[in-house]
C-alpha cells in the first residue's frame, strides 16, 4: 500500500548495488534514519526520458558503474515501481 507521499516526487542519495541494462533498472543502497544508521536497497526503473549526468554532463546508462554515488529524483508509477525522473553521478 502507498502513502499518499510515496506517489509525488522524491528523492535519495545513495550508492550504486547493480545494474541491468537490459531492464533498465538499478538497485540502489541508500540511507534511510541517519541517527540509527538504518539501510535500504530499493530497486528503480529508469524512463526512456531520464536525465543520467555526471558533472553537469549527460552520460548514458552504460556508463554508470556499481559503487557509484548517486542522487535519483523519482515517482513511483501505478504498478508501484520507483521510476527515475533525474539520475546525478557524485556529488
Amino acid at each position: 500500500v502507498l502513502d499518499s507521499t510515496e506517489a509525488s516526487g522524491q528523492s535519495v542519495t545513495g550508492t550504486i548495488v547493480s545494474i541491468d541494462e537490459e531492464k533498465k533498472t538499478l538497485t540502489v543502497q541508500y540511507q534511510t534514519d541517519v541517527e540509527q544508521q538504518v539501510m535500504e536497497t530499493a530497486l528503480f526503473q529508469l524512463a526512456e526520458n531520464t536525465s543520467i549526468t555526471k558533472e553537469g554532463e549527460g552520460i548514458s546508462l552504460s556508463m554508470l558503474n556499481e559503487g557509484d554515488q548517486i542522487t535519483v529524483q523519482y515517482h513511483v508509477d501505478e504498478a508501484g515501481n520507483r521510476v527515475i525522473d533525474v539520475l546525478s553521478v557524485g556529488s
